[in-house]
């Protein structure tokens, strides 16, 4: 079909078209898509060479287009929305993970604080009973010289006593022995005087 056969804008004339009325030149370089022709029927002139083909391929390309930026602007939200949930199981991971750390550091501290308040209650329990043993201790041997110490003085002052007796005894004794040889002296003494006496 003559390429110049198209229908006419105005009358809708698609056939009778004379190619020998074509008028005007060219638009633009040589094979342009737009050339002057004259209709037989109206004289409008400005058909388009190519008539409904050029509609279809624009048809054609408005829709691979819209087709084109539909499927562009799907897999910007598809990767906007797995970039979302990525970013949200990295912040709920994060979390877990913060918590877990959290966590474990807590109960470590709170076993450390436990051991050490264990540590320190044993501690306190071997000093205590270091402190108990040492004053038993130390109140045994005080006692132990207390009690030497009264059983020497005892000792000590029985010995004086047994001491001062006996040389209290041996004094009496002494005394008792002299009286004795004073009387039995003086007895003797009047006892010959008396003998004495009498020979006269």
């Amino acid at each position: 079909m003559d390429p110049w056969m198209a229908a006419c804008s105005k009358c809708s004339r698609a056939d009778g078209h004379d190619p020998t009325r074509r008028t005007g030149v060219p638009r633009g370089s040589s094979g342009s898509m737009w050339q002057s022709a004259v209709c037989p029927e109206c004289g409008r002139s400005g058909h388009c060479k190519t008539g409904r083909l050029c509609s279809a391929l624009l048809c054609c390309a408005l829709l691979c287009s819209a087709v084109l930026c539909c499927a562009v602007l799907c897999c910007a939200v598809l990767c906007s929305a797995l970039l979302c949930c990525a970013l949200l199981c990295c912040a709920v991971l994060c979390c877990a993970l913060l918590c877990c750390a959290v966590l474990c550091c807590a109960l470590l501290c709170s076993a450390l604080l436990c051991c050490a308040v264990l540590c320190c209650a044993v501690l306190c329990c071997a000093v205590l009973c270091c402190a108990v043993l040492c004053c038993a201790v130390l109140c045994c041997a005080v006692l132990c010289c207390a009690v030497l110490c009264c059983a020497v003085l005892c000792c000590a002052v029985l010995c004086c006593a047994v001491l001062c007796c006996a040389v209290l005894c041996s004094a009496l004794l002494c005394s008792a022995v002299l009286c004795c040889a004073v009387l039995c002296s003086a007895l003797l003494c009047f006892a010959n005087g008396e003998s004495g006496g009498r020979q006269d």
